[in-house]
């Protein structure tokens, strides 16, 4: 079947996509995700969007709704010191144990990159486990630029959190003068608004 005219763009705009995985018990190694998660620690509308992605991850992917008598606590603290050879822009560092799990972050992006990460971690199993231990990561380079994919300077809200999952920070805008983009005349300041509350 041949696709639609901008059919593309339900791709871009989706962060989370169902996708079929034979169900097994967890290994000796791993921690089971499936009584759901609870949040503790830091926050932020940048930690927020990233809370609710994964929250909608283990939905959509696994069917993980709510949580059950024991969720596994992930608890989320932003400490600039004492974070080893990540402690810079969104640096940071995870620890998974039986007992929850710990995120360490330089900052406030370092803590909501933490979280894709375990969507990451996840997808690459293709179960909801996690494996035991500590894994470090920071950015490669920042920032990080794209154009728009969607449309010449259209950012929805769907993108930008895609975007986000990707490690992009950053987006371009083709702006004549204050007020004039490639499609004509608009208000920038919604957009840099709605921007700066994505990773």
């Amino acid at each position: 079947m041949a696709e639609k005219r901008f059919q593309f763009r339900d791709y871009l705009t989706t962060s989370n996509k169902p996708s079929p995985y034979t169900e097994r018990k967890p290994l000796p190694e791993e921690v089971s995700l499936k009584n759901g998660i609870v949040f503790r620690g830091a926050d932020s509308s940048v930690i927020s969007h990233a809370k609710e992605d994964l929250l909608d991850y283990l939905t959509v992917c696994f069917g993980i709704k709510g949580t059950s008598n024991n969720p596994l606590p992930i608890t989320i603290n932003i400490c600039p010191e004492g974070m080893e050879d990540v402690g810079a822009y969104k640096g940071r560092i995870i620890e998974v144990s039986l007992d929850g799990i710990r995120i360490r972050a330089f900052d406030e992006r370092g803590a909501s990159q933490a979280l894709y990460d375990l969507e990451g971690a996840m997808t690459a199993k293709k179960q909801p486990y996690l494996d035991i231990g500590k894994t470090k990561n920071k950015p490669l380079f920042a920032p990080r630029l794209v154009h728009s994919a969607y449309g010449m300077d259209q950012y929805p809200a769907g993108y930008l959190q895609v975007l986000a999952k990707q490690g992009i920070d950053a987006i371009m805008l083709t702006v004549s003068g204050v007020d004039e983009v490639m499609s004509g005349k608009t208000d920038v300041k919604p957009h840099t608004t709605k921007v700066a509350c994505f990773p």
